[in-house]
């Protein structure tokens, strides 16, 4: 017998949405091998300084939010397909590419320009998804895709830090290479969206770009981030510091465990009971994720700081994009996604930088304490922009039986 489960699911599932989420897997995993071991290998490899091994982590991300910035208008332009296929094989170019980066400055330039080629792909891919999924099942949608984002930080890190203690820089290089090779290879496969139509449309026009009443709601996503920015590029070196080094690889493998076993139940809550019931919960096991592994000081506990990570932010993240469809106009989702995520990447690229600094002069474990304390003021900011004029959809509280006495 048939039930509403899983006829969504049916709708949620058809050809494109499962290619384009399996793409999205492939290079994220290549992604998140690079970013992992981006700071790692510019003090190895070049003697670089814990601040400037952040700027090269934080550029990675500054070439996403640069390409967040033009995707939009572009994406309108050339078409999602070919958007799509032309932002996997630059990866894969890139890629190769790191074999000839030869000294600290031609590093930071390579990752850069991956990493501009990594936000042009991950637009690409939330806004096909965005077509893809009907507008009731925004948050189921969004949540199963973001899944292949999350094994690809479950497996990425991991197998980055495996690759980068055993095997090294070039192993690491072909790997990523051949990773985004696969990746363009399905993307041909792809069809253009239903519903969607590229249209030419000026240049010097700043709505192009930016999705104006997606702004505020996505303010949210410039303080959330701040601790998987710092963690990604700085846990290595503070598991190494503290005598765990193991520890690095079994916290993002666990935090992304968590998030695949969470998000599915959480994009359900949001499609049912309302955004709120996901997004407050997930701000707040953000900051206590940075204030556990402020304090860790073993395995089991950097282990549970994962943990709480992957039902904090994990969760966050695909809610927020989710929450960015229902207030931006079917047309303009591109725009929508694109303000979402150079908000995001914002954070992303700049905190691993500023906070570099603070952890060079106080220590790590302080540095994770401020984090916190930043991640938990977007829990007012939230409700003043967003939460308070949107209430749950159903009442948490038990409905009593019909024909019950009352109380």
């Amino acid at each position: 017998m048939r039930t509403q489960a899983w006829d969504d699911l049916h709708l949620i599932l058809q050809r494109n949405f499962i290619l384009v989420t399996g793409v999205n897997f492939l290079v994220m995993l290549a992604d998140y091998q690079y970013f992992v071991t981006t700071a790692y290998f510019a003090i190895k490899l070049f003697n670089a300084s814990i601040s400037s091994a952040g700027a090269a982590a934080g550029m990675f991300v500054i070439g996403c939010l640069v390409a967040r910035f033009f995707m939009g208008n572009f994406i309108g332009m050339i078409g999602l397909k070919r958007s799509l296929c032309l932002s996997v094989l630059a990866c894969a170019v890139v890629a190769m590419l790191g074999y000839f980066a030869d000294s600290l400055w031609l590093y930071i330039l390579q990752r850069f320009i991956f990493g501009i080629c990594i936000g042009a792909l991950g637009t690409t891919t939330a806004t096909i998804v965005a077509y893809s999924v009907p507008a009731h099942l925004q948050g189921l949608g969004v949540s199963i895709f973001s899944l292949s984002t999350a094994l690809g930080l479950a497996l990425g890190p991991f197998i980055g830090i495996t690759v980068q203690q055993w095997w090294g820089y070039g192993v690491l290089n072909a790997e990523t290479t051949a990773l985004c090779g696969i990746g363009f290879i399905a993307a041909l496969f792809t069809s253009e969206p239903q519903g969607f139509t590229p249209k030419r449309q000026s240049l010097l026009k700043l709505t192009n770009y930016i999705d104006p009443p997606a702004i505020k709601v996505s303010l949210g996503a410039m303080l959330v981030p701040l601790g998987y920015s710092c963690v990604t590029a700085y846990l290595t070196s503070m598991c190494q510091e503290r005598g765990i080094p193991q520890a690095a690889a079994w916290f993002f493998l666990c935090a992304a465990i968590m998030t695949i076993l969470t998000r599915p139940f959480a994009g359900r809550m949001f499609d049912v009971i309302g955004e709120s019931v996901v997004i407050y919960p997930a701000i707040v096991l953000s900051a206590l994720a940075m204030f556990i592994l402020a304090y860790a000081s073993s395995t089991p506990m950097v282990i549970l700081a994962g943990l709480v990570q992957g039902m904090g932010f994990g969760n966050y993240q695909s809610s927020g994009q989710a929450l960015i469809l229902k207030v931006a106009v079917r047309e303009r989702f591109a725009q929508a996604t694109s303000t979402f995520f150079i908000c995001w990447d914002l954070s992303l690229g700049v905190a691993p930088y500023l906070f570099g600094f603070v952890a060079t002069h106080y220590g790590f474990a302080t540095m994770l304490l401020i984090i916190s304390i930043f991640i938990l003021v977007s829990l007012p900011l939230y409700y003043f922009t967003y939460g308070r004029y949107h209430p749950l959809k159903r009442s948490l509280r038990r409905k009593r039986a019909p024909g019950a006495p009352r109380n």
